[in-house]
Order: structure tokens, then sequence, then C-alpha cells
């Protein structure tokens, strides 16, 4: 490992004879870690954490097979042979990690992924599948059509189809950011900056079926074809292409190509300012600076507005497409946490365990990104060697600070557009301008430590840190105080028979699920049904009412069910123990709830149980 660590900044003559040892290390954890996931059953029920599934040792093969690939990569950038391709071998074991880690809900036997917006998103791709056609109100058709493709054409479940499509859309998400590199940086650049893109930065992101989320993860592809189509010789064929992008990114979901507008505008505006401040003429992208595109924002721009104005008109209303569009949620995350704050009253240890856990990622990439800014102005500001300064440095640092800025705002203010939608284009930036601040730093431009130790180390440390926060919250899980996002076959089977033999008079009180959602998965968007309900309305009063010592039946004037969930029995002693007066259901609630006779238990599988409230 120490030889590994030092090929990174010095020369060493065994340099490549450490390569080879540190990938059969790397790829015989990545054996390690298959032998023990095919030794370990799959899911025989709900796993409220996909993490205590599998031994620890698991997790610590899991990250140190990714650092041990980023090592060969970062020594590849430093290697004495221009042509060593040895760093494929370390992007590849990199790959094939993070397609283990993504593909987990489908090694488990997952029935689906995703317990919120998922089950809605499978009832407008059964809609499709039903009725061979979109309907009025899906405003984001692609992915809902390209998915209805897949489950028809392999014949494999829709709950099946939404857990294959973002891992692939986040592997490919990183393949595109290598596609980027190539187009602007040179090779040692190229992989320092793949060291960092490859991690899994997005949390939950990466798993979800969301098209937000995954319009988002072609941006990199599309910021490719950008570059194509000013700086490549076939520059009219990859202007073609990028138009057909840009088109049908508007029906992936539109959101994402204002947030492409609003980069290509940076991008502008940063080549105009390198071209004004740098006079230097021998760089290799002259014939890309020299070169606008304000036809292809202008594209875009009637494109959008092309879309929004023929929904609006579907709908009747701007109101109804702006605040679906935007997702106007009408608080802040600021104010969500500090609410959960004043409820729970947690402990100062419990309190900072959760945002460094929740949050760990994006305050590194915060830090460091500004750090790197500070850096990069310095070396303007002294002249020091400002010629290594290229115009995609000044991009990315504005880019990067751009998006912190507005994450930040966004964070406490109510803006229309949430915290998350933002804060993933502050990945994007952060993560290839640190590697780019790396690199610039392993060669020794205007820094005052020269030691290649200490410059390795402070590397080796950010990408520890990073993988270890972005492997523990890519699933939902108790250490980050929520619930694993998977959905039981029980469940599924349990709301069909519900809603196949419901009472449609009769509301509905919910614990550990959403019945609108359910209803959506298993009938489609296009089937309503007159009782189902969403909202905190559905929650069952709090202890069943039992701490006024009176039945559940007497604390409603009429007649109801109650559906609960394996997940609203277990919740709050495995995800908040040490906080069991704020829960609002305990084990003894549930034991009382048996011996009400006001409620009769009509229908139980273990997992799912159905009340009729008297």
């Amino acid at each position: 490992m120490s030889g590994c660590f030092d090929s990174l900044f010095i020369k060493s003559s065994d340099e490549s004879r450490a390569i080879k040892v540190t990938a059969i290390i790397a790829f015989t954890f990545i054996v390690l870690i298959l032998m023990i996931i095919v030794k370990t059953p799959p899911a025989s029920g709900y796993e409220i954490s996909i993490y205590n599934v599998y031994p620890w040792y698991l997790w610590v093969f899991v990250i140190t097979s990714i650092f041990l690939g980023q090592m060969i990569l970062l020594s590849g950038a430093t290697a004495s042979k221009k042509n060593d391709n040895y760093w494929v071998i370390g992007f590849l074991g990199i790959l094939i990690t993070n397609t283990i880690l993504l593909f987990m809900p489908f090694i488990r036997g997952y029935t689906m992924y995703g317990r919120g917006d998922v089950l809605t998103h499978i009832g407008y791709i059964k809609d499709i599948l039903n009725t061979a056609s979109i309907g009025t109100n899906n405003y984001y058709p692609i992915e809902h059509i390209l998915t209805a493709i897949m489950s028809y054409t392999t014949n494999i479940s829709v709950g099946h189809a939404v857990n294959i499509i973002p891992p692939i859309l986040s592997l490919f998400y990183i393949i595109s950011i290598y596609f980027i590199a190539t187009q602007l940086f040179e090779r040692k650049e190229l992989l320092f900056v793949l060291a960092f893109a490859s991690i899994l930065l997005f949390s939950n992101g990466n798993l979800m079926f969301a098209p937000s989320i995954q319009s988002f993860f072609f941006t990199p592809f599309v910021f490719y074809l950008y570059l194509k189509s000013r700086g490549s010789i076939n520059r009219l064929e990859f202007t073609i292409i990028l138009i057909i992008s840009l088109f049908a990114i508007v029906f992936f979901h539109p959101i994402t190509t204002l947030f492409l507008i609003f980069i290509f505008l940076i991008l502008e505006f940063c080549i105009s300012s390198y071209k004004k401040f740098n006079k230097i003429h021998n760089h290799k992208l002259l014939n890309l600076l020299g070169k606008r595109s304000f036809n292809i924002i202008l594209i875009s721009f009637i494109t959008f507005f092309i879309w929004y104005f023929s929904f609006s008109a579907i709908t009747r209303s701007f109101r109804i497409v702006t605040n679906w569009l935007f997702y106007e949620s009408g608080t802040t995350d600021a104010d969500k946490y500090s609410d959960l704050i004043k409820q729970n009253q947690p402990e100062l240890f419990d309190l900072v365990e959760i945002i460094v856990n929740r949050f760990g990622q994006i305050m590194v990439l915060i830090f460091v990104s500004i750090f790197f800014s500070i850096y990069i102005i310095n070396i303007w500001r002294k002249n020091t060697r400002k010629e290594e300064i290229k115009f995609y440095h000044l991009f990315f640092s504005a880019g990067s600070l751009i998006f912190i800025i507005l994450s930040i705002i966004f964070f406490f203010n109510d803006f229309i557009i949430g915290f998350e939608r933002v804060s993933k284009y502050l990945f994007f930036f952060s993560s290839v301008f640190i590697g780019m601040g790396f690199y610039l730093l392993s060669i020794n431009i205007g820094f005052s430590f020269s030691k290649p130790r200490f410059k390795s180390i402070s590397l080796c440390v950010i990408l520890i840190i990073l993988l270890y926060f972005s492997t523990f919250n890519l699933y939902f899980s108790p250490i980050i105080k929520s619930a694993n996002n998977q959905v039981i076959e029980a469940e599924i089977f349990g709301m069909t028979w519900f809603f196949d033999h419901q009472n449609e008079n009769l509301s509905i009180q919910e614990i550990g699920l959403y019945q609108k959602r359910f209803h959506d998965a298993i009938y489609g968007r296009s089937i309503s049904s007159e009782n189902i309900r969403y909202g905190m309305e559905t929650l069952p009063v709090d202890h069943f009412n039992y701490l006024n010592k009176t039945s559940l039946g007497e604390y409603y004037e009429d007649s109801r069910y109650m559906v609960i969930s394996i997940l609203g029995r277990i919740s709050y002693p495995i995800i908040h123990p040490n906080y069991e007066k704020n829960w609002r259901y305990t084990p003894n609630d549930f034991k009382m709830l048996e011996n009400d006779n006001t409620t009769i238990r009509i229908y139980d599988n273990g997992n799912f149980t159905t009340y009729f409230i008297d």
C-alpha cells in the first residue's frame, strides 16, 4: 500500500509492479464480495437495513476495492510511461464494485425498491402497457415509455424494470464523465477527475426511479455533445444529435432542460472571461473558444416553453403545471429538520451524528471546492504559472461555487425548487473540480507544501471519507434515521386483497405504507377510488387513543379501515431506540390493539394486516 501511495507523486522503478499487486488485491476483494453475497440467502421479508444483512467486513471489502481502484487510476496519472494503460484495470474495478452496490435490491430479490413516488411511476407505466397511451397528465413520458418497452420485450415485471434502470443510468453518468474528460483534459488530469467522479455521490438518488434524477444523469452526456458540436470536425453530426437529445430531455423531465440552459450560459460566460483575461493563443481548444452556441440555448428555451404551454393548455391551468414542475412543497429543508429537532429534542451527539451521516459527502465537497477555488484565484492574483490554468478550470470552479451558493439558499429558503434538485449539480461540478484541483497540486502549481507525501495523504483521506459516506448513505437505513425503501410481496398481495374487497364508502387509516401509492402501483394512475387519501390525516390517532384508556373505535365518529405493514410496527424501536417518549406507536400499543373490542382483524399474512374499526 505504501508503495502505491508513494507512486502517486514520486516516480518509482517498481511502479508497474506496485500497480499489478494493487490490482490483484482489489479484484480479490471483489471476488470475496461476490462469494459473501452468493452465500447469503435472499430477502425472505422486509429488511429495515440492507447494511445489517451482510457481515461488516463485506462493506470493508467494498470500500477498499473502490479505493484501490482509485489508487490505480492515480498511479496511472503519474506513471513514467505515457502509454501505460494499467489505469483501465482500476477503473474497471471501480465500475464492477459500483455495479454490485447498485444492484443489491435486485440481488436481494426485492419485489420493488421505492415506497413513495416510485410506486406512482409504476402506475404510469402500467397505464401505458394497458392502454397504449400516455394519457393527458403524464408530464415525463419518456422514462415511462422506455420502462414499459423494457418490461414488454424482456417479459420482466414492471417492479424489476424500475429497479434496473436507475443503476444503469448511474453507471452511464460515470462513463459520460469520462467522455467529457477526454474532450477537455490531458491524460493525467483525466485520471484524477475519474477517481472522484466515479464515486456514487448521489445517495439514494443513485437507486430511485425518478425522472428528475435519471434525466440529470444524462447531463454529462449532453454536455459532451455540446462540446463536440463546437470543437469537433464533425460538428454538424454532433449538433443534430445534441438537438435531438435536448428535445428528448424536455420529455424526460423538463426541469433538467432549465438547468442545462443555465450550465450552458455559465460556460459561455467563462469562455468570454477566459478570452478577455488570458492572452495565451496556443491552447488546443482555441477552436472551441472561438465559437458561440447561443442558437443551441435558444432551441432549448423554445422546446421547453412549447412543452410548458402545451401541457398548460391540456390541463387548462398554468398553476398546476408550474407546481408539478418545480415541486412546490411550501416548506424548506431547513424548516423540516428544525421541526424534527424541536419535536424530538435529540442529544447533541445524536444530532451531530445524523447531520454528518446524512450530509457528510456534500460538506466535504463544499469545503474542498472552496479551498481549491481560493487556490486558483491565488494563482491568478500572483500570476504563478498562470498559463497552467485553463478555461475549464474557471468553468468548473464557477459552477461549483454557483451551485454551492444556490444549494445553501434553497436549503434555507422556499424558492419552489427543492434543495435536492439543486444539490445534484453541486455534486457534478465539485467532484470534477476537486479532481482537477488535486492534479494542479500534484504538479506543484503555486502551493507552499512541496512534500509529495503530504499531498498523497490528504488526497487519500478525502477519497476515503467520500467513499465511507457515499457507501453508507446509498441506501436508506437507521444509519441516517430512515427505513429501507424495500417493498415486499406481502404488502402487494395484502393491499391487492384489500382493494378488491373493501367498501369504498369507508375511509382508510395507514401505518408504514401509503394507500395512494400502492393503489397507483396495483391498478395504474388512470383508475381512481373514492376513498383513497394521501397525507398526515391518514395516520391513526397517536397510540391508538390508549393513553386516554379508551378504545380506538371511540375516537372516530364513523367506521373505517386501518392497514398496517411490518415497517409500521418496527420502525420506531429500530430507527429511534433512544427516544421512546416521542414514538407515536409502541409495541405495547400494537398488543393492546389486538385486544380492542372495537377493532376486528380481517386480513393478516404475517407482514401486512388489515383491521376494521367499528
